[in-house]
């Protein structure tokens, strides 16, 4: 169930850009004006406890964030986002 909530999350209009930049790392694109929502229906997925336990690396750029996914949940994003499919 968090797979599909995860995989409905990352490809709502929430998410500017998302993929693979490179074999290790899933990365998502939010704009600043969304970010607020994107994180509450984010941490109902994963649980406030996912960012507790250690370090979530993010990019500030001009016009949003970028997120490393694989910092924030442990989950196999390969599975739900086929490298093949989501090269960025």
């Amino acid at each position: 169930m968090m797979e599909l909530d995860l995989f409905k999350l990352l490809t709502s209009d929430l998410v500017d850009e998302l993929g693979w930049i490179n074999d290790h790392q899933f990365c998502v694109w939010v704009n600043y004006n969304a970010l607020a929502e994107f994180m509450n229906k984010l941490l109902e997925i994963t649980g406030a406890d996912a960012f507790i336990a250690g370090e979530v690396n993010a990019n500030l750029q001009g016009d949003g964030i970028c997120l490393v996914m694989q910092d924030v949940m442990d989950v196999n994003l390969i599975g739900i986002f086929p490298p093949s499919q989501y090269l960025h």
